[in-house]
């Protein structure tokens, strides 16, 4: 995959929301969703002192940062993280070589990318070996999500904690993720294709290389090879068309110029799609298994990550985004009865709700 691509990364989240409009295409998304992840301090002064220290060009990313903009992250904390950070703060600049107002205009920028979220408070003692852990296990237990951390402490407080870093991973993952929906969508856009014809090219390229990914490594290697000779190659790939058309009767239905755009993205298709299967394979046996979340779960990491109040429609449609599927007949009556019977929202207009601390 070619880091010159048209398809970045941060247009994952446009595209998704494309996809996810169409019955059809929403097939092609699979497993391809939101990571809900607690961030703790300690991944908070790591990017910090990415930034302060290695960073050489004011407009890099790291791969963590990269992938919260993506979409596929998304990140909430605690209050309590703030006055952590801002405690070892004059330390990571010292540590870092940089200046306490360089410091600060980092952290600054960093808060931009988290969603803040209150847990409840707890009565009666709480038993922690360090107790700036416990907000990060209590937002984790309101919200039914991971922590995202590899401090000791949290992983022995009986929560699911995420403690392989993931990043390099997933950003991997975000980019042959663009590059293969980015492409299907560019086709639909720039092109008159039946979506029901897209959808069956799809389709027979994922089995295509769903074979590849069985064979021996070199034999992978001397495929991919011959397929971009004969993608480069004016007659081969002539041949190559001619075969899809006779050969699959869904290719049938596209135009030969839609025909040679899709023999042209094959090659970064392929590349993109193994990336794909390989990171995503790797992310999903680094997850914590996911008990069953509540709605009131689901509600809460909606509301928080959401910079305005919000209308019943759009909490449901998010969770039903997030996979949540409800027994109740009628939906939003239901919705609403959740956020009035928890003490945590108010109602700021009728139907609109936000967290009583916004």
């Amino acid at each position: 995959m070619s880091k010159n691509s048209l398809f970045r990364s941060d247009y994952l989240r446009q595209l998704r929301r494309m996809f996810e409009n169409s019955p059809v295409l929403r097939q092609i998304l699979g497993d391809l969703v939101e990571v809900q992840i607690i961030v703790d301090a300690e991944k908070v002064q790591r990017e910090l002192r990415w930034r302060l220290r290695r960073r050489r060009n004011p407009d890099a990313r790291s791969a963590f940062h990269e992938v919260i903009e993506s979409g596929f992250y998304v990140p909430l904390v605690p209050r309590h993280l703030y006055s952590e950070i801002e405690e070892h703060l004059g330390e990571i600049a010292t540590q870092t070589g940089a200046t306490i107002e360089q410091a600060e205009a980092e952290w600054e920028k960093v808060q931009q990318l988290l969603n803040v979220y209150e847990p409840r408070i707890r009565s009666g003692p709480q038993a922690a070996v360090d107790p700036d852990d416990l907000p990060y296990k209590h937002a984790s237990e309101d919200l039914g999500i991971p922590v995202y951390s590899s401090d000791r402490h949290l992983r022995g407080m009986h929560g699911p904690v995420i403690t392989i870093c993931l990043d390099i991973t997933a950003r991997d993952y975000v980019r042959s993720a663009s590059v293969t929906l980015g492409g299907l969508a560019g086709t639909v856009t720039t092109a008159t294709v039946a979506v029901g014809a897209l959808l069956a090219f799809w389709n027979l390229l994922r089995a295509l290389f769903e074979r590849v990914l069985q064979l021996p490594k070199p034999a992978q290697a001397l495929l991919a090879g011959v397929l971009a000779a004969a993608l480069i190659h004016p007659k081969s790939r002539t041949k190559l068309l001619s075969w899809l058309r006779a050969g699959y009767h869904g290719a049938a239905k596209l135009k030969p110029e839609v025909l040679n755009m899709l023999a042209h993205a094959i090659q970064e298709f392929g590349t993109a799609m193994m990336t794909l299967r390989k990171s995503g394979q790797e992310i999903r046996s680094a997850l914590p298994k996911q008990k069953k979340r509540s709605a009131l779960m689901h509600l809460r990491a909606i509301i928080a990550t959401s910079k305005e109040p919000m209308s019943v429609a759009d909490l449901e449609l998010q969770m039903k985004r997030q996979g949540y599927v409800s027994r109740a007949q009628n939906f939003r009556p239901y919705i609403r009865r959740v956020l009035r019977n928890s003490d945590q929202f108010s109602e700021v207009t009728p139907g609109v709700w936000r967290f009583h601390a916004q």
